[in-house]
Protein backbone atom coordinates (compact mmCIF):
# COMPACT_ATOMS: atom_id res chain seq x y z
CA UNK A 1 0.00 0.00 0.00
CA UNK A 2 1.42 3.36 -1.00
CA UNK A 3 0.84 6.39 1.18
CA UNK A 4 1.12 9.92 -0.11
CA UNK A 5 3.72 11.58 2.08
CA UNK A 6 3.39 15.06 0.58
CA UNK A 7 0.01 15.65 2.19
CA UNK A 8 -0.76 18.24 4.83
CA UNK A 9 -1.85 15.76 7.49
CA UNK A 10 -3.20 18.59 9.66
CA UNK A 11 -6.21 18.58 7.32
CA UNK A 12 -6.76 14.81 7.42
CA UNK A 13 -9.29 13.19 9.75
CA UNK A 14 -9.46 9.39 10.07
CA UNK A 15 -12.59 7.62 11.24
CA UNK A 16 -12.65 4.22 12.94
CA UNK A 17 -15.86 2.20 12.79
CA UNK A 18 -15.75 -1.23 14.43
CA UNK A 19 -16.92 -4.19 12.38
CA UNK A 20 -19.66 -6.10 14.21
CA UNK A 21 -18.33 -9.35 15.57
CA UNK A 22 -20.11 -12.66 16.12
CA UNK A 23 -22.11 -11.12 18.98
CA UNK A 24 -23.61 -7.98 17.39
CA UNK A 25 -25.59 -7.05 20.50
CA UNK A 26 -22.40 -6.79 22.52
CA UNK A 27 -21.34 -3.18 22.87
CA UNK A 28 -17.91 -2.01 21.82
CA UNK A 29 -16.07 -0.64 24.83
CA UNK A 30 -14.18 2.64 24.99
CA UNK A 31 -11.05 0.67 25.80
CA UNK A 32 -11.27 -1.56 22.70
CA UNK A 33 -11.87 1.47 20.48
CA UNK A 34 -8.92 3.24 22.09
CA UNK A 35 -6.73 0.18 21.45
CA UNK A 36 -7.73 0.16 17.78
CA UNK A 37 -7.03 3.90 17.46
CA UNK A 38 -3.66 3.43 19.14
CA UNK A 39 -2.79 0.71 16.60
CA UNK A 40 -3.71 3.10 13.78
CA UNK A 41 -1.48 5.79 15.32
CA UNK A 42 1.40 3.30 15.66
CA UNK A 43 1.00 2.23 12.04
CA UNK A 44 1.09 5.87 10.88
CA UNK A 45 4.21 6.51 12.98
CA UNK A 46 5.94 3.48 11.45
CA UNK A 47 4.88 4.08 7.85
CA UNK A 48 5.08 7.88 7.76
CA UNK A 49 6.56 9.71 10.71
CA UNK A 50 6.16 10.19 14.45
CA UNK A 51 4.45 13.58 14.20
CA UNK A 52 1.73 12.30 11.87
CA UNK A 53 0.86 9.39 14.15
CA UNK A 54 0.61 11.71 17.12
CA UNK A 55 -1.13 14.59 15.38
CA UNK A 56 -3.76 13.05 13.12
CA UNK A 57 -7.36 13.31 14.38
CA UNK A 58 -8.99 9.92 14.98
CA UNK A 59 -12.75 9.84 15.35
CA UNK A 60 -15.02 7.01 16.47
CA UNK A 61 -18.05 6.18 14.34
CA UNK A 62 -20.15 3.95 16.54
CA UNK A 63 -23.09 4.02 18.89
CA UNK A 64 -22.78 7.14 21.05
CA UNK A 65 -25.02 8.10 23.93
CA UNK A 66 -24.98 10.95 26.40
CA UNK A 67 -23.57 8.54 28.98
CA UNK A 68 -20.91 6.67 27.01
CA UNK A 69 -19.50 9.65 25.09
CA UNK A 70 -17.68 10.75 28.24
CA UNK A 71 -16.05 7.32 28.50
CA UNK A 72 -14.87 7.49 24.88
CA UNK A 73 -13.51 11.03 25.20
CA UNK A 74 -11.57 10.05 28.34
CA UNK A 75 -9.47 7.72 26.16
CA UNK A 76 -6.17 9.24 24.99
CA UNK A 77 -6.34 8.08 21.35
CA UNK A 78 -9.96 9.04 20.58
CA UNK A 79 -10.31 12.65 19.45
CA UNK A 80 -14.05 12.84 18.80
CA UNK A 81 -16.97 11.26 16.97
CA UNK A 82 -18.46 11.00 13.51
CA UNK A 83 -22.19 11.00 14.12
CA UNK A 84 -24.47 9.70 11.38
CA UNK A 85 -28.23 9.50 11.16
CA UNK A 86 -29.54 6.81 8.83
CA UNK A 87 -33.07 6.05 7.74
CA UNK A 88 -34.45 3.14 5.75
CA UNK A 89 -36.04 4.16 2.48
CA UNK A 90 -39.27 2.68 1.21
CA UNK A 91 -37.23 0.42 -1.09
CA UNK A 92 -35.18 -0.97 1.82
CA UNK A 93 -31.93 0.95 1.34
CA UNK A 94 -30.29 2.93 4.12
CA UNK A 95 -29.65 6.62 3.46
CA UNK A 96 -27.63 9.03 5.52
CA UNK A 97 -29.74 12.07 6.38
CA UNK A 98 -26.98 14.02 8.09
CA UNK A 99 -23.61 13.64 9.72
CA UNK A 100 -21.29 15.85 11.70
CA UNK A 101 -17.95 15.75 13.45
CA UNK A 102 -17.65 16.38 17.17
Amino acid sequence: MEIEKNVNWKHIVLVYEPVPGPAPKRAVTAETVNDACEKIRTWLKEKLEEGIGKGVRLLFAGPITETNCKLYLAQPSIDGFLVLHHIKTSWGKSRCLWCFLI
